[in-house]
């Protein structure tokens, strides 16, 4: 493992992980971790006051013959963690996103080649439709990533697996 994937996934006991078809939304200041992205989305809404929340979405919709917790597709897992940030009192126009994922990792049967791209613009496009700018991302390319947001300081830190490291 590379320094900067190291970095990202270094454990302080604040830290929460946010599994693949999950999210979480926390209001104290702690620090969210996602690790294993391809084609998935990591999803950070930056809120006031030390509240954010970061889903591992892994896919843009369900598309009926699926069922799945609220983190698994990009549409339900932004609603649902802007719902929850806005009733533990951010101000509706006060969130802002950063995005990270996307990418053509390797090629798996049944896998639209396109998956990532098409997760990434579900995002966009949801995020844009509930007024919620996206104000920075790491998408696309060939490379997994890690990230870390630390909801203190806004900051969501993206490390690729060729070892390069971005803070956003």
């Amino acid at each position: 493992m590379t320094n900067a994937l190291e970095d990202v996934l270094s454990a302080e006991s604040d830290e929460t992980l946010v599994r693949a078809g999950d999210y979480r939304v926390v209001t104290a200041g702690e620090s969210l971790y996602a690790y294993g992205l391809g084609a998935s989305v990591a999803i950070a809404i930056c809120g006031p006051d030390s509240m954010g929340g970061l889903a591992h979405a892994l896919l843009s919709r369900p598309d009926g013959s699926m069922r799945r917790g609220a983190g698994t597709f990009v549409e339900s897992a932004i609603r649902v963690m802007l719902r929850e940030l806005i009733e533990a009192g951010a101000g509706y126009g006060s969130c802002e996103a950063k995005l990270a994922g996307g990418a053509t990792v390797f090629q798996l049967e049944g896998l639209d080649p396109d998956t990532g791209d098409r997760t990434v613009a579900t995002a966009r496009q949801e995020l844009s439709a509930l007024d919620v700018p996206v104000v920075a991302s790491a998408i696309g390319g060939q490379r997994g990533r890690c990230v870390a947001f630390d909801t203190a300081e806004n900051v969501l830190t993206v490390a690729t697996s060729d070892g390069e490291s971005t803070r956003l």
